[in-house]
């Protein structure tokens, strides 16, 4: 008996379903595949970025802890003798042509201490009596007798405590990172100093550290311009962070300090119209950002800096 033949299957139509199941299956493997590796890398991109902000943070407690220490040295050794606290009395109750003899007397002693200090970046060198008006100031010898109770509260604050006080403040000639020290004469407090520096000379040393950086200080235009003489007030540029924020341009003020670049002022106001970065810097957060400018890609490092009343 003939046994009749099976039909035999056409390739073509067995294969075709298997090419297409197999298709499918490496595109959803490349898929998952390519989800993973995206995943990977925004991880590592995010750890980078952690590591960027701490890096930072930490670098800019160390400059400015040790600026603070070499500055206090100075103090010191240079301005805390009993012949420029016998000087400073006499701002607390002399008569005018006494007081003007006294500070004739204080600028000719402190002159050379000051010429020291300027080689260390000092650029205010400011004597008050204990009532919170100025008494010398060695950056701007005709500028004397203005109160500064509503514009220098680092002022008042080391007058009330007779303790010294560290940070940045705005003033009438410059916003700068300020150390105040109470002055003693024969045991009683007579008045304070401010031995001010520019961000200018702490830029310098986080420069050291991390030469490739490029350091900015923002401040709110709100809390530094009503503060500042009109004639100080170009050395600012603003800039768009959320708010009005400005930014000293110290070539402005300085010759043979190199200037804001146009480019640095784009990099900073595309910060500004960043919804987390505008966020972040409202909260007071240290944080870092991937940015992109000009087909160069950037890290820019947002540090919160307290001023002299933690603000």
């Amino acid at each position: 008996m003939r046994i009749p033949s099976l039909p035999i299957p056409d390739k073509r139509h067995f294969s075709l379903p298997l090419l297409f199941i197999s298709l499918l299956f490496v595109i959803a493997m490349w898929i998952v595949g390519y989800s993973y590796m995206l995943l990977d890398k925004n991880e590592h991109i995010r750890i980078f970025l952690e590591r960027q902000t701490e890096r930072q943070r930490v670098a800019w407690d160390t400059i400015s802890n040790m600026n603070g220490v070499g500055i206090t040295a100075y103090f010191d050794t240079h301005v805390q003798k009993p012949e420029v606290g016998q000087l400073l009395d006499v701002s607390n109750y002399g008569s005018e042509q006494e007081k003007t003899e006294a500070r004739e007397a204080l600028y000719k002693l402190l002159l050379p201490v000051y010429y020291k200090l300027w080689t260390k970046n000092v650029r205010q060198f400011h004597f008050q009596d204990k009532e919170n008006n100025s008494f010398l100031r060695f950056h701007a010898p005709k500028q004397y007798g203005d109160s500064l109770n509503a514009t220098r509260p680092s002022i008042v604050a080391v007058n009330k405590y007779k303790k010294a006080v560290f940070g940045f403040e705005s003033g009438k000639i410059a916003l700068s990172f300020r150390n105040v020290f109470p002055i003693e004469y024969n045991g009683k407090h007579v008045g304070s100093v401010d031995i001010g520096q520019p961000f200018e000379a702490l830029k310098e040393e986080l420069a050291k550290l991390y030469e490739e950086n490029e350091y900015v200080l923002a401040v709110k235009s709100e809390q530094a311009l009503p503060k500042l003489f009109d004639k100080n007030k170009i050395s600012y540029i603003t800039v768009n962070l959320g708010g009005k924020w400005i930014i000293e341009n110290t070539a402005k003020r300085q010759a043979k300090e190199k200037p804001i670049s146009v480019h640095i002022e784009h990099l900073i106001n595309s910060i500004g119209k960043n919804q987390d970065a505008k966020d972040s810097i409202e909260r007071g957060t240290a944080t870092s950002y991937a940015m992109e400018e000009a087909g160069t890609k950037y890290v820019a490092t947002v540090i919160p800096i307290a001023d002299t009343e933690g603000k």
